[in-house]
């Protein structure tokens, strides 16, 4: 009987123990997941999670997990970036526009956005122009003011400044 009662226990216990219960993070988004993974390869693999060549992951997918660990993936996102219409293109796995910008090295202080620096990224990428504050001097019926102004074109200029121009 202790023999049985030992086998009971035992195999109940390991089968109790096969699960890692891992905090697995997915751009920004924390779940707590309960897989029969030894490797962070196993866990995502048994979640599904198919990783590109540019997304990250830590620890690594070789790397041993065991309950408690936390467990972080970023796709990357593809950003392209005109700068007063000179256009790049980056990869990134930052989340918003703000921190894409910064990991990238723009510096956009003052800049006009096309889109809001806090917009998250979504792993469709994003387009986004960036307008550079500029200094200009501005003559409009004969009188002279010296600007800084981040539109894009003197049409937007003039709009900025509430003139119209008549049709001469």
């Amino acid at each position: 009987q202790a023999a049985v009662l030992t086998a009971v226990v035992g195999g109940t216990v390991a089968f109790a123990n096969q699960d890692t219960d891992v905090d697995l993070t997915v751009d920004g988004r924390t779940t707590l997941v309960s897989e029969d993974a030894d490797t962070v390869g196993e866990l995502l693999a048994a979640r599904g999670i198919r990783l590109g060549a540019r997304d990250v992951v830590a620890p690594s997918p070789a790397a041993k997990i065991e309950d408690g660990d936390d467990v972080v993936v970023r796709y990357a996102r593809q950003l392209e970036v005109s700068v007063d219409g000179k256009t790049q293109t980056f990869w990134t796995t930052e989340l918003t526009v703000d921190s894409a910008l910064r990991a990238v090295g723009i510096r956009a202080d003052g800049a006009r956005l096309s889109a809001s620096r806090s917009l998250p990224l979504g792993r469709q990428g994003l387009a986004l122009v960036v307008t550079t504050p500029k200094k200009v001097t501005l003559v409009a019926d004969g009188k002279r003011a010296k600007l800084t102004t981040t539109a894009p074109t003197v049409g937007d200029l003039l709009t900025e400044q509430g003139l119209t121009l008549g049709k001469d």
